[in-house]
């Protein structure tokens, strides 16, 4: 790998706003993807789960990877029953799609998870004067192979949770058939 080296163009400042889920179920039929609403902001975490070696003398002598964690969180600002709902559906599997703001450089970045669950308690506050945000926090977990899917640039390769891409163009949320995708990964 690589790396571009000093670049202006690769720098930014914000998100993409555009968060898109939908349930997976067996023998389900080609559904396009609900949009999450406003966001307040997201982020993903990849978590390589070290693992230390330390001697006796308290000195860290090797750091392997003993596997990943993709956790995905975002900021609802939208509080109605459905999204309180959504957060309460903790028992099905959904599949992910988010696409970030435009970069300098005029590439979007996009990020697509075959198969996700919802893994936060649903916290509800109610105080004057504040924003009232829902949290969503999603696990990915490993599909059973690959995930072929269309577009087909965001097709998920074998061993992989997800799959991150860069381009001059958005590939577009998935439009591949839920049931054809938990066939693949459930």
């Amino acid at each position: 790998m690589s790396l571009p080296g000093k670049s202006r163009d690769q720098f930014s400042n914000k998100g993409g706003g555009l968060l898109q889920l939908a349930p997976l179920t067996s023998g389900g039929v080609l559904t396009s993807m609900d949009d999450a609403g406003y966001l307040d902001e997201s982020g993903l975490n990849i978590d390589p789960k070290m693992v230390e070696w330390v001697d006796e003398r308290g000195f860290v002598i090797n750091s392997l990877s003993g596997g990943e964690i993709w956790k995905w969180t975002s900021k609802l600002q939208q509080s109605s029953l459905a999204m309180i709902n959504l957060i309460r559906s903790y028992t099905s599997y959904f599949h992910m799609y988010y696409k970030s703001a435009a970069l300098p450089n005029g590439n979007v970045q996009e990020i697509y998870i075959p198969l996700v669950k919802i893994v936060n308690a649903l916290t509800l506050s109610f105080k004057a004067g504040e924003k009232r945000l829902i949290e969503l926090e999603l696990t990915s977990l490993m599909p059973k192979g690959a995930v072929t899917v269309t577009p087909a640039g965001l097709s998920v390769p074998d061993s992989s949770y997800g799959i991150i891409v860069e381009n001059a163009v958005a590939l577009g949320p998935v439009t591949t058939a839920n049931g054809t995708i938990y066939t693949a990964a459930v």
